[in-house]
């Protein structure tokens, strides 16, 4: 069935583990969660608490060949997205990661 094909993959951020110590970070699961969607045959949806990339893949005259198109699709306004940025940095840094 061609349904079949599509995959959806999601996958905790590493800051997760260490919600418990800091009673003023989020937890609502699409700060601390990631989807990847892939719609078969070419089209991949990546979702974050910011927005959506759209990455499009489209052949380009031989098997060997492709063009790839990438795009950003945010729910936030710049502003807020620079704040969730700011807000992951300070998450990633408290557990030694770099965003």
């Amino acid at each position: 069935m061609h349904g079949q094909r599509h995959h959806r993959i999601g996958f905790p951020f590493h800051w997760i583990a260490k919600l418990a110590e800091d009673p003023k970070v989020s937890w609502d699961v699409r700060d601390n969660m990631g989807v990847i969607c892939w719609i078969c045959p070419n089209l991949i949806l990546a979702n974050s608490s910011a927005g959506v990339e759209v990455i499009d893949i489209l052949p380009a005259g031989s098997p060997t060949r492709c063009t790839v198109r990438h795009s950003w699709l945010a729910w936030l306004s710049a502003t807020k997205i620079s704040q969730c940025f700011r807000s992951a940095e300070k998450i990633c840094a408290t557990v030694n990661m770099t965003t």
